[in-house]
């Protein structure tokens, strides 16, 4: 699997592949802590603006953190800038995050460990942002699995949506 980030234009999701026009917009440089194993992205439309959420590390689960790119111009498959890292103080792992804008306020919402190593459960964190790539403060926990048969076996905490 590349590391890199696509863009796919088209009508269903199941239709990706079948013609429709791809661009990547994101391939991380070599050796940097953001440079492997990309998961999860996330295109955003915030404030007017084109943003891409992605969880990555330097090739050590563990050390997945969430990274926000932001669009040049007004073409989702465009050009990107890599905005850095979006996190807590915890500085914890962290996947599968989403922005959501309530009451016009910004807040970014994650799965994460509640431990400084771990593997389940996972959990679900929220946190303010002052902008579209940074979190102001300290994350507070949304979501926790609550029955043992769950945390045992199950990323619980895991795929925030911010649908409506």
């Amino acid at each position: 699997m590349k590391n890199v980030l696509s863009i796919h234009r088209g009508g269903e999701p199941h239709w990706v592949g079948d013609g429709f026009p791809v661009r990547t917009v994101f391939h991380p440089p070599a050796d940097v802590a953001y440079s492997r194993e990309i998961w999860a992205p996330e295109l955003q439309r915030i404030r007017g603006r084109w943003y891409i959420y992605f969880a990555a590390s330097d090739g050590v689960n563990a050390n997945h953190r969430m990274y926000a790119l932001q669009a040049v111009g007004d073409d989702p498959q465009g050009d990107y800038v890599l905005k850095g890292r979006v996190g807590d103080p915890s500085d914890r792992w962290a996947i599968d995050g989403v922005a959501l804008e309530l009451r016009g306020k910004l807040y970014f919402v994650w799965s994460g460990w509640p431990e400084a190593k771990g593997d389940f459960p996972q959990v679900l964190y929220i946190a303010a942002m002052r902008d579209p790539w940074t979190i102001a403060g300290r994350r507070h926990l949304l979501v926790a699995p609550e029955h043992a048969a769950v945390t045992a076996v199950s990323t619980a905490g895991s795929w925030p949506s911010a649908s409506a």
